[in-house]
């Protein structure tokens, strides 16, 4: 061992504090962590213990139920649908206990049991009130078409409650199925029956559906070919099956969402939804739904092809005849528009002018070309809705594009630059010599014609020359470090003076800005209109040398002097 300096005493007890101290912080974190875990298993055999009791109280509440009439069984309904509802969400927290204990070591086999035996009342009270509504639904509709067109509406509702009932229970069983896997329990059992179940009730939906649009179509054929009056008769027809509709495309959507969260092929029952709703849902993006619809849409269009050959050529022909006297009345609205702007004294830009006159004519020929399309026998509703379709296809496809439009309205919006205007933006100098919603032109002073994109015009920084009346022109002339100040100064405020096209207010700025290895920097920054800019700052220049020149004052050049130290013998003699 090597000697043991002063401070070495001192660094030893600093050593012996640390690990003290380390220690003694272990020790409580693992206090702490089994003190965690104590209250965690307190707290899930509490809920252990108030989960057998609500078991056999919703057991208890379902016999009743089962035994009530009237009144009395709709209140043993409420009560069980509550406690039902409260012992599913402390269920879910009870799992919840159980898997965190597991992962900290702690032995669960006794709650794991009290969970298994909570929730096997749960599945038994869900498949017999599943098996009553099934019995319920059928005898219901096998009475519908029987029940007189005013008591109609009054069955639909009542076949929307047990729809409301059925789509809860299925949803509840199968998040039932979920705990016994968070358990580790094996739910092959319950998942036997419920995936049957689940298959048939939509096979059963779908036919439902389908019905209903074609009950639905024939009914509202129906009322077009009769009179007012007549029509009337068949409108609480229409209620009736517009109620069916209602509910059996929301019992379908749920029902849906559950064959996907077990992976079953649902592409069939998400066109009939989308077809059924006449909307757009996220379920359109997907490849094979997506497919569908054009094959169905495809199909439709050869058959109605087939039944309107013969008239389709008129129709074309007038199609065509409408389209073209669009074309010209948007162009000539178009040139009326501009003109009429042209000559107006407000002070709307250039490009709001050619913005407005655009549109305009775009919206006659759009307008001109729907009534086109209504002389073919279209209905303009399932053209909308095409539209619709190639309308977020094409967005998400031309993001960029939207961007751009987007950032050529903020342009139109808010006029930092319009035609004409010499403007730096995206990194370019030049004069705007046209614009659209898309692209800005912008004519380089070397005659190059430059299209940006307007998100890079409005994401960056524009700098508008043209937008004020006057320019400050900033010049920097030098002179030598021997030349006398006063003189250059008097020269240069003389030219200054002289100059017609400077402007006396602002008065014009003419200071030694910095002197510099080889030269005295003077700043001229006189004004001038915009538009003299450049004659200002050439004529000013020019000048300047010319004065300079006659005065006796000669523009300095970059210097450097070499000084040598000690002596080359070589040089002696």
């Amino acid at each position: 061992m090597g000697i043991v300096s002063g401070n070495d005493p001192m660094k030893l007890t600093r050593l012996l504090l640390t690990a003290f101290a380390s220690s003694c912080l272990l020790v409580s974190s693992t206090a702490a962590q089994e003190e965690s875990s104590d209250d965690l298993r307190t707290t899930a055999e509490l809920l252990g213990q108030e989960l057998e009791a609500l078991a056999a109280e919703c057991t208890s509440l379902y016999a009743r139920y089962e035994e009530a009439e009237g009144e009395a069984k709709i209140l043993a309904w409420t009560i069980l649908s509550r406690r039902g509802a409260e012992a599913e969400e402390k269920l879910a927290q009870f799992v919840e206990d159980l898997v965190a204990l597991r992962e900290r070591g702690q032995a669960v086999g006794e709650l794991q049991q009290q969970a298994k035996e909570v929730l096997a009342v749960g599945f038994l009270i869900m498949r017999t009130d599943i098996q009553r509504r099934r019995d319920k639904f059928a005898k219901l509709m096998g009475d519908l078409p029987e029940i007189p067109g005013p008591n109609g509406f009054r069955m639909e509702q009542l076949l929307t409650s047990e729809n409301v009932e059925m789509d809860l229970h299925l949803e509840s069983y199968l998040r039932f199925c979920g705990f016994k896997e968070n358990l580790q329990l094996d739910p092959t059992e319950e998942l036997e029956y419920f995936e049957p179940l689940l298959l048939e009730r939509a096979t059963d939906l779908l036919g439902l559906l389908e019905a209903a649009l074609n009950e639905r179509q024939e009914i509202k054929t129906s009322m077009e070919r009769l009179s007012s009056e007549e029509a009337e008769v068949l409108a609480s027809e229409l209620s009736v099956v517009e109620e069916r509709l209602h509910w059996v495309t929301n019992s379908l959507d749920d029902t849906v969402s559950l064959m996907d969260e077990r992976g079953f092929e649902t592409i069939d029952h998400k066109q009939a939804l989308i077809l059924a709703r006449g909307g757009f849902t996220t379920d359109i993006f997907e490849t094979g739904v997506a497919v569908g619809l054009l094959q169905r849409s495809w199909d439709q269009l050869k058959d109605w092809f087939a039944e309107n050959g013969i008239p389709l050529i008129l129709r074309t022909l007038l199609f065509l005849v409408i389209v073209i006297l669009s074309i010209i009345l948007a162009r000539v609205v178009g040139r009326f528009l501009t003109n009429a702007l042209t000559k107006t004294r407000s002070k709307m830009p250039v490009l709001l002018k050619e913005m407005i006159s655009s549109i305009t004519s775009k919206l006659v020929f759009l307008l001109g070309l729907l009534i086109a399309v209504s002389t073919l026998g279209i209905e303009l509703g399932p053209v909308l809705a095409g539209l619709g379709i190639a309308g977020f296809v094409i967005g998400f496809a031309l993001q960029d594009s939207l961007s751009n439009f987007a950032a050529g309205m903020m342009i139109l919006i808010y006029r930092p630059f319009d035609l004409g205007d010499t403007v730096e933006a995206a990194g370019v100098k030049g004069k705007v010599s046209h614009m659209s919603l898309v692209t800005t032109s912008i004519l380089t002073f070397d005659n190059q014609t430059l299209i940006i994109p307007n998100g890079k015009v409005w994401g960056d920084v524009i700098r508008n020359v043209n937008a004020q009346p006057t320019r400050r022109v900033d010049m920097v002339f030098r002179i030598g470090h021997r030349e006398d100040i006063a003189k250059a100064e008097r020269i240069l405020r003389e030219i200054v003076e002289k100059q017609d096209q400077i402007l006396d207010e602002p008065k014009p700025e003419i200071k030694i800005d910095e002197l510099g290895e080889w030269s005295i920097d003077f700043i001229v920054r006189p004004w001038a209109r915009t538009e003299d800019y450049w004659d200002v700052y050439h004529g000013v220049t020019r000048m300047v040398k010319e004065r300079f020149d006659a005065e006796g004052i000669p523009l300095p050049y970059p210097q450097h002097s070499v000084h040598l130290q000690g002596e080359d013998k070589r040089l002696k003699g």
